[in-house]
């Protein structure tokens, strides 16, 4: 481990959370040496409290991490990435939260739904909108995340959703130059997955 995740680690006292440390930062050295080349223990990576790791001396490069319960997720990518995992949480006041985080013409979407579609539809809203402030190398911003609207775009989105209903299990992954469907998927997660593509824009 690099000193600056040393000291990460160090300041994280819930065990849980620094298994997630852990293991989040060894799974971004296996993908980087698999993406580009060497072992996972020939990458460093710079991890500075508030912001997201980096890989050290390659500016290029970037790696973008989440994590739900027990689940973890990172990406890297030769390009800005972002990427956002969670757990669907019954119970939750889905017209609240969808007052202070989505678009107008997502509320709306929302208002119209059975209690368990609009659950799994805000999930993926979030997600989505949590990526691109990830991807954009931004913290929450819950008036920008209003402003964001997630439409569906199977040609020439930004982003790209999987959703695993029998889980309630959400990913989404943002990449600045546009994604494409097709060749990408979540390693690990492949079956169940309901996969869609979008576009997210400020509107």
């Amino acid at each position: 481990m690099s000193g600056s995740e040393q000291a990460r680690l160090d300041a994280i006292s819930a065990p849980r959370r620094r298994a997630q440390f852990l293991a989040g930062h060894y799974l971004a050295r296996r993908l980087l040496s698999q993406a580009y080349g060497g072992q996972p223990a020939d990458w460093q990576i710079d991890s500075q409290a508030g912001e997201a790791p980096s890989v050290v001396g390659h500016a290029g490069i970037s790696i973008s991490l989440s994590h739900s319960a027990d689940w973890l997720l990172c990406a890297v990518a030769d390009r800005p990435v972002g990427v956002d995992l969670e757990l669907a949480k019954p119970g939750r006041d889905i017209a609240g939260m969808a007052a202070m985080v989505c678009h107008p013409v997502e509320q709306a979407a929302l208002a119209g739904l059975a209690p368990a579609a609009a659950l799994a539809q805000f999930t993926e809203y979030w997600t989505l909108k949590e990526a691109w402030l990830k991807c954009h190398g931004l913290g929450l911003d819950y008036a920008l995340m209003r402003r964001l609207l997630a439409a569906p775009r199977p040609v020439g989105g930004n982003a790209a959703s999987w959703h695993r209903p029998d889980l309630g299990l959400h990913v989404a992954l943002v990449c600045a130059g546009g994604v494409g469907m097709d060749g990408l998927h979540v390693a690990g997660l492949d079956e169940g997955l309901v996969a869609r593509s979008w576009l997210l824009s400020e509107g």
